[in-house]
C-alpha cells in the first residue's frame, strides 16, 4: 500500500504556521503517537515523512513547540530501542544499521541514491524473507521490496544516526567502536570475496571469448592496459567538462576504437550489474566504518591476510580509498597501543 503522505504533510505545515497555539491543539498533538504506525502496511512512509511531522512543530505558532518535538522524538527512540535486539543480534542488520549510523552524506551521489539501489543493497546484505519481515516491522531501513527506486528521506536516516551514536540517549544500544568493527569486517568479507562465482561473473561479463577481445592488440588485453583505457579517457573528458550533455558521451563513445568500445561496455556491464553494485556500495561504505571502529583483533587479523575479490577490477578509484582507509585504521590501532 503507498500512501501519498507528500501532500498531506505540506498541508498540515501551511496549517501548524497559521493555527492558533491552543489547549486543544495543544493535547492533540501530545496524543498523537506516531509509531503506532510504524509497523502498518504503509510504515516506509510514516518512516520517511517522521522528519516532516517534528518540523511541522517546529514551525508551529507554541512556545514549548522545542519541548513537543522533544516528546515525540523520544516516543520514536524508545520504539527504536525495543526493536535493536533484532537488529544486532543478526550480523546483516547490524551492518545495515551501522552505516546508517556512520554517515548520511559521504557517499558521492548522496545516501538516498545508494540506497535506494534496490538490487545492490539486497546482495550486500544477502536479504531474505526472514531479514526483510524483521525490518519492515522494525526500523524501515531497507528499501521497500516493490519500490527498490523510491525516495528516501535523509532526515530521517540522519535523526536515527544522531540517537544511534548518542550513548546518553541510546544507552547499551549505542554503536560504539565493537559494532562499527564488525560491521568492517562483514564488508571486507563481502568484498574480498575470490569463489569461483565471482570470479565466473567477471569473466561472463568481460566476454573474453568474443572476437572483439581476440582481434584487440596485446597490450589491450593486459590488465594494466584496460585499465587506462577504460578509465583514464573518461577522467580527461571529465576534467575538460564534456559529459554534463548526453550528446558529450555519446560523441565520446562513438569515437573510440572497437577495443576502447569493448572496455567500456564491459565495465558498463560490470558496474549495472547487482552484484557490481553492491561491491561498490560497499567499498563506499568502509571508510566511514573503519573511521569509526575501535580495536579488533578479528579485523586486524583479517585485513593481514584480505584482498580484493575480482569484481574490484571495474573500481580502482574506490579501491584506492579503501585501501588508504585501511592503512588509517591500522596506524591508528598501532598508535593505539603505544
Amino acid at each position: 500500500m503507498s500512501v501519498p503522505f507528500g501532500p498531506f504533510f505540506d498541508v498540515l505545515d501551511v496549517f501548524m504556521k497559521l493555527a492558533y497555539p491552543t489547549a486543544d491543539l495543544r493535547q492533540e498533538i501530545m496524543n498523537f503517537n506516531i509509531t503506532k504506525y510504524f509497523q502498518s502496511s504503509f510504515g516506509h512512509e510514516v518512516f520517511w515523512y517522521m522528519p516532516n511531522f517534528l518540523h511541522c512543530i517546529t514551525d508551529s505558532q507554541f512556545i514549548d513547540a522545542h519541548d513537543l518535538v522533544g516528546y515525540h522524538t523520544q516516543l520514536f527512540e524508545q520504539y527504536a530501542i525495543s526493536q535493536l535486539d533484532s537488529y544486532y543480534a543478526e550480523p546483516r542488520l547490524l551492518s545495515l544499521v551501522s552505516i546508517i549510523g556512520s554517515g548520511t552524506g559521504w557517499l558521492p551521489h548522496g545516501i538516498t541514491t545508494a540506497w535506494m539501489r534496490g538490487d545492490g543493497i539486497g546482495n550486500l546484505f544477502r536479504i531474505n524473507r526472514r531479514l526483510r519481515n524483521i525490518d519492515q516491522n522494525g526500523l524501515g531501513c531497507l528499501p521497500r521490496e516493490e519500490n527498490t527506486f523510491g525516495v528516501v528521506q535523509d532526515s530521517y536516516f540522519n535523526i536515527l544516526a544522531s540517537f544511534l551514536n548518542d550513548g546518553s540517549r541510546a544507552n547499551a544500544y549505542v554503536l560504539d567502536g565493537d559494532k562499527y568493527a564488525m560491521a568492517a569486517i562483514y564488508v571486507l568479507r563481502y568484498t574480498s570475496d575470490h569463489s569461483q562465482r565471482k570470479h565466473q561473473l567477471v569473466a561472463n561479463y568481460s566476454n573474453r571469448n568474443t572476437p572483439t577481445f581476440k582481434n584487440s592488440p596485446s597490450k589491450l588485453r593486459r590488465r594494466a592496459s584496460w585499465m587506462k583505457v577504460a578509465f583514464g579517457r573518461r577522467e580527461k573528458l571529465q576534467k575538460k567538462n564534456q559529459f554534463h550533455s548526453l550528446e558529450g558521451c555519446l560523441r565520446f563513445y562513438f569515437k573510440l576504437p572497437e577495443a576502447s568500445k569493448f572496455n567500456e561496455d564491459w565495465l558498463w556491464r560490470l558496474q549495472h550489474n547487482p552484484n557490481g553494485r553492491a561491491f561498490q556500495f560497499g567499498l563506499e561504505c568502509l571508510p566511514k566504518l573503519l573511521i569509526k571502529a575501535g580495536q579488533s583483533e578479528e579485523l586486524i587479523d583479517f585485513i593481514g591476510r584480505q584482498s580484493f575479490g575480482p569484481i574490484s577490477t571495474g573500481y580502482p578509484r574506490e579501491i584506492k580509498v579503501a585501501n588508504k582507509a585501511i592503512r588509517r585504521y591500522v596506524k591508528r590501532m598501532e598508535f593505539s597501543e603505544v
